[in-house]
């Protein structure tokens, strides 16, 4: 406001060319205060994203590491393997059967079978105990195979049972079974054979 005034007195009481100056200097570029709020201006413009770039990734730099890494397996590599599936033969007529694997489990988690599907017929899992001498079976709701581990499915023990089948299975024949599980499904086409893979090929060693 001092600077106003005395710029007006200053121009009612002297010539023009005093007048000129006075104006020259408020208005110069390196004296005047309008040119120097606008160079503020321009420098704050260049620096402030510049600044912002280097900062911002800084600040978000914590909270990237910090979230946890989640193992991914691979989609070639399927984390159950099931392997050695057989139904068992059974005379004509017959609509209630049994089905056996061995199933591995190739990933860093447990993995649990919550149940079993068929489209032979009703599937569920079930398990032959011996109880005071007396062999019972008994359904069972989940499996769970921890990892690196391999449940096998045998006679005697942990099965498939196969009930209310429209035809029965004849031997050659495949059936298809799927395991429901905390991952998803695994599915198998299960050979009907009278006895177990192993079995046989024993049988065939011996007669060679």
């Amino acid at each position: 406001m001092k600077a106003f005034q005395y710029t007006q007195a200053t121009i009612q009481g002297t010539p023009m060319r005093k007048y000129g100056r006075l104006k020259r200097f408020w208005l110069h570029p390196k004296r005047s205060t309008v040119a120097w709020a606008g160079r503020w201006i321009c420098r704050s413009a260049l620096v402030l994203p510049a600044v912002s770039h280097l900062v911002g990734p800084a600040a978000y730099a914590d909270e990237t590491t910090k979230l946890p890494s989640q193992p991914q397996q691979s989609q070639s590599e399927p984390a159950l393997v099931i392997e050695d599936p057989w139904v068992r033969a059974m005379p004509p007529g017959r609509a209630m059967t049994a089905g056996y694997l061995r199933v591995e489990n190739t990933s860093a988690y447990p993995v649990q079978i919550t149940g079993v599907a068929s489209s032979a017929g009703n599937a569920s899992l079930h398990e032959t105990r011996m109880v005071e001498g007396k062999s019972s079976m008994r359904p069972v709701e989940d499996l769970l195979i921890e990892p690196g581990e391999t449940l096998a499915l045998a006679p005697g023990g942990l099965h498939i049972m196969l009930m209310g089948l429209a035809a029965t299975p004849l031997e050659g024949e495949l059936v298809p079974l799927c395991l429901t599980t905390s991952i998803g499904e695994a599915c198998t086409q299960a050979t009907v054979r009278r006895s177990a893979p192993s079995t046989e090929r024993a049988a065939d060693h011996n007669h060679h």
